[in-house]
């Protein structure tokens, strides 16, 4: 069966189509997968950044309450700070707590928050163990007390943090180098599949134009040879 210019012509249209959709939904897989990525950062590394640093924020003000009590010298304003450190201290608990079962919390955080909650842990006892203290114990006792097991885990704790925090920020940093390597090369990849598919349409219209001037002057010379009264010799050159 021979196939006519006009099916041919629509076998190319057909195919070039396919090609673009098929182009077209590899992009948008690959565009799904990025944003997924994407969005995976936002939930792990930066709404995690941002909360990690409230934690730290909270830390940092139970240190400065701290310091508040141990240099007040009226049983009213003793009072007054230890309030402060207890409201703080339950705002970290629960800040700890909300981070613990928080379902975005990647694996690795997770493992990192657990090492948190026991320095924590252990930070908390020595602020027990110091606001006990405070009311009986001699100024040198409190400050030996301070310098040699509060401040090293306030310090401990901190640095845990710091940690936590860089990690979380190399993480948006692989996240986002990542995606822009996906980016780029999905877009060399349309380029040249763009490019091919103009090149192929290109010969097959010069394939399919050549044929069709072909058999427009084919007809053209039989028309012509009509005209000039040869369709006598014609009918015998086709026998």
């Amino acid at each position: 069966m021979r196939i006519t210019i006009r099916y041919k012509l629509l076998i190319i249209l057909m195919f070039i189509l396919l090609s673009l959709i098929f182009i077209a939904l590899q992009g948008l897989r690959n565009s799904t997968r990025m944003n997924h990525r994407l969005q995976s950062m936002y939930q792990e590394d930066v709404l995690g950044l941002q909360q990690f640093s409230q934690l730290q924020a909270n830390i940092n003000q139970l240190k400065g309450d701290v310091l508040k009590y141990r240099v007040a010298t009226s049983p009213e304003s003793r009072r007054e700070e230890h309030q402060n450190i207890t409201e703080q201290m339950a705002r970290i608990n629960q800040h700890l707590q909300d981070l613990t079962q928080n379902r975005n919390i990647h694996h690795r955080s997770q493992n990192e928050l657990q090492t948190l909650r026991k320095n924590w842990q252990q930070t908390a006892a020595f602020i027990t163990q110091f606001t006990t203290i405070g009311t009986t114990a001699t100024p040198a006792d409190i400050d030996s007390f301070l310098r040699s097991s509060l401040f090293p885990a306030f310090d401990q704790l901190t640095s845990q943090m710091n940690v936590v925090m860089q990690t979380k920020i190399d993480g948006a940093r692989e996240t986002l180098r990542q995606s822009s390597n996906d980016y780029n090369r999905e877009k060399q990849v349309a380029y040249v599949s763009i490019g091919f598919l103009v090149a192929l349409s290109i010969i097959f219209s010069l394939l399919a134009s050549s044929k069709l001037s072909h058999t427009i002057r084919h007809i053209a010379t039989t028309a012509h040879q009509i005209a000039q009264d040869e369709l006598p010799q014609l009918t015998d050159g086709i026998r």
